[in-house]
């Protein structure tokens, strides 16, 4: 949560739209879910081997096979990386 201090305005941050790019198989992805959930941080899941489409946006993105591939806003991060998700998440 932003402090007065940080925004003196006292507006509420807007909190950017996280879509994250999955198999079920993979454990890094549920590691990932679990991370999300407990920061409570709100999602869309695509999984990219049951969905044609979903892979179609995975590899727009820039994915190339590896799982997960996390889109925060605009950034897009290939891997699982609890402090870039939440630095990203939270400018």
């Amino acid at each position: 949560m932003v402090s007065a201090a940080e925004n003196p305005a006292g507006r509420k941050k807007t909190r950017k739209n996280v879509e994250i790019y999955v198999t079920t198989w993979c454990p890094v992805c549920t590691k990932l879910e679990k991370f999300l959930k407990k920061e409570k941080i709100k999602y869309k899941k695509y999984d990219i081997e049951k969905s044609r489409e979903c892979r179609k946006k995975y590899k727009k993105l820039g994915g190339n096979g590896g799982v997960p591939l996390i889109k925060v806003g605009s950034e897009v991060f290939l891997g699982y990386n609890s402090q870039a998700i939440l630095s990203a998440y939270n400018r």
